[in-house]
């Protein structure tokens, strides 16, 4: 086993089990490593130490302060939806779709999918002529097919593994570098809305629904975007993980709570000084 599979697995233990692993020196000898060399190695790839990790995962108070200030954000989407010259619009083709277009669900559009893995498991990618349309996280490889053909039920669909994995080195996942790859983003005008201002809200940071409703100025809409957050089709790129209850509490993902945990940690981690100790 490869030292980033055996890294892999070491993650999943903290993501599954946080509680259970305290002190880290089983971990490390569990990869042969000296506990320094573990940490190292954990934070190079990770960008936090996995003590800090393990206490994200397993602390609200520790996200508190992470909270995403309302004007700040309001004034964030008030630029983005006044001008199209944002980076992020250079990267992004956004197709608004009309009722009759989604229940046809691409019909005729060739999809291109494959699963490479990644530090927090196994991902699926799948792309148009135009971008990626779909990121998810794979439990099973028939429940994340099955996601990918109920978005696009019509679509012509084939594998290519190989391409998926360079689309992942291209979205700088866990790498701290920009992502480089086009995206290309169909739902409703009011999902494309949602979608937008999801990527205005800083990494490191987190928002609510109703802070979110209130910044896109529909304060009595937070139902709806809720919707719209939990149809995003591209994970990490588009990070519905940063959206909380208004209280801090952990809420639903739709790639499983425990990656929505590890995302906000790794994230968090560059908003915070390490000062936890390793051994304790």
């Amino acid at each position: 086993m490869s030292k980033f599979d055996s890294l892999a697995q070491v993650v999943g233990r903290l993501i599954e089990e946080p509680e259970a692993h305290g002190h880290m020196g089983q971990l490390a000898q569990d990869l042969g490593l000296e506990r320094s060399q573990f940490q190292r190695m954990f934070k190079e790839q990770m960008g936090i130490t996995p003590a800090r990790f393990r206490q994200f995962l397993m602390s609200r108070r520790a996200l508190a302060h992470l909270r995403m200030d309302k004007s700040i954000l309001a004034a964030s989407l008030d630029a983005v939806f006044s001008s199209s010259s944002r980076l992020h619009d250079a990267l992004i083709t956004w197709e608004a779709m009309s009722p009759g277009m989604m229940r046809h669900g691409g019909t005729g559009q060739k999809i291109t999918h494959g699963v490479t893995d990644s530090l927090l498991g196994p991902m699926m990618l799948a792309w148009t002529e135009m971008g990626l349309c779909f990121v998810g996280f794979v439990q099973t490889y028939d429940g994340s097919f099955h996601d990918l053909r109920t978005r696009h039920p019509h679509a012509l669909h084939q594998r290519d593994d190989v391409t998926a994995k360079q689309f992942l080195h291209d979205m700088g996942f866990m790498t701290g570098q920009p992502c480089q790859c086009r995206m290309h983003l169909m739902g409703s005008n009011f999902q494309l809305q949602v979608w937008r201002a999801l990527l205005q809200v800083r990494q490191g940071f987190w928002t609510s629904y109703g802070d979110l409703a209130e910044a896109m100025g529909k304060p009595k809409a937070s139902r709806a975007i809720g919707g719209a957050v939990g149809a995003n089709p591209l994970a990490v790129l588009v990070p519905c993980h940063r959206v909380m209850a208004a209280d801090g509490r952990w809420n639903g993902y739709h790639w499983g709570l425990d990656i929505k945990k590890a995302l906000i940690a790794i994230e968090a981690g560059d908003q915070s000084s390490d000062s936890t100790s390793f051994m304790e």
